[in-house]
């Protein structure tokens, strides 16, 4: 039997089924963005790392010091040449008294000579006056009882003055008593310019904790710090700090706020930041603050990597904090746009702007 030959219809047909089928095949698979909207967007390489804060600040020590009364609280920020605190030494108000004492001895030995015949009753009660609160006043000095220093030192001229005055109003004035009872009256303003200023040698924020390392981590001494010293700081090992004079004591410290530093500790050897890039951190239990700095140098010994960061953000709470564990991030910001939407023209893949 003879074979139907193929006619034009029939491939006609064939091709519209063949187009039906590819669209609906093209219909069940995804949809190709070929534009989209620009937007900003940021990656981030990101890992954990043990950090040690090391500050720009001033220590204020004080040797023989009997008490300080600040006038400045924990945490301000206060201005080059402000009062900080008020200063009080033992071992000046100690040497001042003795010499009033002895001023006191040299007027007891020329009274007794002068009123040979005795004193009458009102200047014998007079000086009897200022003998009590000289005995009060170096009580106070020497621990045996307690009481405000500057009140008593100002009761203490007032009898002296009443003193004098009586003497100059009711018996003939004798140049050389008088010359004694003015010696003893200028040993008790030395006393009671025991008190010292202590004045802010710089702008900073005012802090009475100390942790031990202030001697260690220094500002000057950042760029040389061993990843031994860093990591023994790191564990919270004490005997690396200095040792301290017993004559001398610490009374506060002023910390920059414009500077602060940060040693990192590494043994990832892929990790080679270099000087001047920027890096972000957030120290262990500070999570919602991020800090921000500059890599300043970068230090291989054996399998440990220092990296040391320069901080200009505000230290805030790690005012406190010398160490921790920090998640330290390198983030890149830039232009996002869909894949489907970038065209290769020239060698080069770009976006066509609409």
């Amino acid at each position: 039997m003879a074979r139907r030959r193929a006619t034009g219809r029939f491939y006609f047909l064939l091709i519209l089924l063949l187009a039906v089928v590819a669209y609906f095949l093209y219909q069940q698979m995804p949809a190709r963005e070929t534009e989209g909207i620009v937007s900003v967007a940021m990656s981030s390489d990101t890992r954990e790392v043990e950090a040690v804060i090391v500050r720009d600040e001033l220590i204020v020590s004080v040797e023989g010091l009997e008490k300080a009364d600040f006038i400045a609280g924990e945490g301000d920020t206060v201005s080059e040449g402000e009062t900080v605190a008020e200063i009080y030494t033992t071992n000046y108000i100690r040497r001042e008294l003795n010499r009033l004492l002895e001023a006191r001895e040299n007027v007891r030995d020329y009274q007794r000579t002068l009123f040979a015949e005795g004193m009458d009753s009102t200047l014998e009660r007079l000086d009897q006056n200022v003998q009590i609160k000289a005995i009060e006043l170096k009580n106070i000095v020497e621990g045996l009882s307690r009481g405000n220093l500057r009140n008593l030192e100002k009761e203490l001229s007032e009898v002296m003055q009443a003193r004098q005055q009586y003497l100059k109003e009711n018996r003939r004035e004798d140049t050389k008593l008088m010359q004694l009872y003015q010696t003893e009256e200028n040993r008790v303003g030395s006393i009671g310019s025991w008190k010292t200023t202590s004045e802010a040698a710089r702008s900073g924020i005012v802090s009475f904790y100390f942790d031990g390392y202030e001697d260690i981590l220094t500002a000057d001494a950042f760029p040389t710090l061993t990843a031994d010293t860093l990591r023994k700081v790191y564990q919270g090992d004490k005997t690396i700090q200095a040792q301290k004079t017993k004559r001398s004591e610490e009374v506060y410290r002023i910390v920059s706020n414009d500077v602060w530093y940060l040693a990192i500790l590494s043994r990832d050897d892929s990790w080679s930041p270099v000087n001047g890039q920027q890096l972000s951190f957030r120290m262990e239990g500070f999570e919602d603050v991020v800090y921000n700095g500059t890599v300043i140098g970068v230090q291989r010994s054996g399998s440990d990597v220092i990296i040391q960061l320069s901080c200009t953000d505000p230290i805030g709470p790690l005012l406190y904090q010398r160490a921790g564990k920090a998640t330290v991030g390198i983030y890149t910001t830039g232009l996002a746009v869909p894949v489907a939407a970038l065209y290769p023209q020239n060698g080069q893949v770009g976006v066509w702007v609409q």
